[in-house]
């Protein structure tokens, strides 16, 4: 399990026998052990990914004949997103931090939103506007782009509000906080993995794009999920590079950014 000291520092494929094997690696900030010379080492966590049980085991077994560790099983935490596996499905979810985060910032009693926003509603830099505290909109801002691992659906609304940064007004702070409404309406959502589906299993893709959709440089933002054997597995939004001229040139802009996601 992660504390606040913890360190992700990344994915590393390692080829195994004829397959791949994917592990994660965390360093442990705060317990430090001996190593027998009277030095101290940093303790820290691998979790492995893979889709063919038996050359996982295989290679685990590889690693504690190598090295002094522990199997501890199933993932169940892993930096804020709590994990839940059964024999059907693998579950995602930030249950913990949500509800840290509406308390946090004093929304558990709050009147939820069932939406993120109206239906076109466009922010501006607003120049004239009520200045608000940058470091507390700056800090709900930053828990809105966290929660967005196990929040697609929220991806779009933060990354329109992240673009006013600095030049914060009361409106776009107001929307920020409507972002945490929504969440407060929507606590039981989670992404969900099914096991053993066999149909549905091509890569699908959805692609949108919103012409001109920013009032201040007049560009377009690009939003793109992937969805494989019947789970959402990627997901992003995007502002385009250039200016659109035309929703022709929009739509070629927003599909070289998908070229771009699956290829590089």
């Amino acid at each position: 399990m992660q504390d606040e000291s913890d360190l992700w520092i990344g994915w590393k494929n390692v080829r195994f026998g004829d397959g791949i094997v994917r592990f994660g690696k965390v360093l442990r900030g705060k317990k430090r052990i001996g190593n027998g010379d009277g030095e101290n080492e940093d303790e820290d966590d691998i979790f492995l990914l893979g889709s063919c049980s038996s050359k996982k085991n295989k290679f685990k077994k590889v690693l504690m004949n190598a090295f002094d560790i522990d199997d501890l099983g199933n993932v169940v935490y892993f930096l804020g997103m709590d994990i839940l596996c059964s024999e059907k499905r693998i579950i995602v979810h930030q249950l913990k931090y949500e509800l840290e985060l509406l308390k946090r910032f004093d929304m558990m009693d709050c009147k939820y939103a069932i939406t993120l926003a109206k239906t076109d509603h466009k922010l501006d830099s607003d120049p004239y506007g009520e200045e608000v505290d940058a470091t507390i909109f700056k800090q709900l801002i930053g828990s809105h782009r966290y929660m967005c691992n196990t929040r697609p659906n929220i991806c779009y609304a933060v990354g329109m509000i992240s673009r006013f940064m600095s030049k914060l007004k009361l409106l776009h702070y107001q929307d920020a906080v409507k972002i945490l409404r929504y969440i407060k309406g929507t606590l039981k959502y989670d992404i969900m993995f099914p096991f053993g589906v066999s149909n549905d299993s091509e890569l699908i893709c959805y692609l949108d794009f919103d012409w001109c959709g920013d009032r201040v440089d007049k560009r377009s933002t690009t939003e793109c999920m992937f969805i494989y054997l019947s789970a959402l597995i990627s997901w992003y939004s995007k502002k385009q590079p250039v200016v659109a001229l035309s929703t022709c040139e929009a739509e070629y802009s927003a599909g070289d950014c998908l070229r771009v996601k699956l290829f590089r």
